[in-house]
């Protein structure tokens, strides 16, 4: 038995955790990026809105209703901004948990690699071991075909 292998299921563990960090922070980044489009295509609706009621030939412009669209299109605006910083702040955030998560698959993959030389040196022995056993067997044969007393 491995004699690491309790330490490598630890550490398979936290790259897991860490995994799964990284894939809830880009789950984040993607629903912030996809309320910041939606906010921007409302920004262009309303836009489009206010160009038609100016556009009509029309002597009653309502001058509340207009004041009220233009501070309407600088709440869409500053919710896009919030939303920017938002992803922003994620993506720094993003950036530490993958470092993070870069590390435990280093100390995943250190263990690994020892534990495929413990692997590999159990092998080479085990093989050591039956060259050896055959060897002797061998040499009994020899020695019996031949007559002679064997001493091993």
């Amino acid at each position: 038995m491995y004699r690491f292998e309790t330490l490598l299921k630890i550490r398979r563990a936290k790259e897991d955790a860490a995994r799964r960090v990284v894939a809830a922070r880009l789950r984040q980044i993607a629903e912030v990026e996809q309320r910041q489009a939606a906010l921007s295509e409302r920004i262009s609706q309303e836009t489009e809105a206010i160009r038609a009621s100016l556009g009509e030939k029309n002597k009653n412009l309502d001058v509340e209703q207009l004041r009220w669209s233009r501070h309407w299109l600088g709440r869409l605006r500053l919710g896009v901004l919030e939303a920017q910083a938002e992803v922003a702040g994620h993506r720094a955030m993003l950036a530490q948990e993958r470092a993070v998560l870069n590390d435990a698959r280093k100390q995943v993959g250190v263990l690994d690699r020892l534990k495929e030389r413990w692997r590999a040196s159990v092998i080479a022995e085990s093989q050591r071991v039956e060259a050896r056993q055959l060897d002797e067997m061998n040499t009994a044969r020899f020695a019996a075909g031949a007559g002679q007393e064997v001493r091993i």
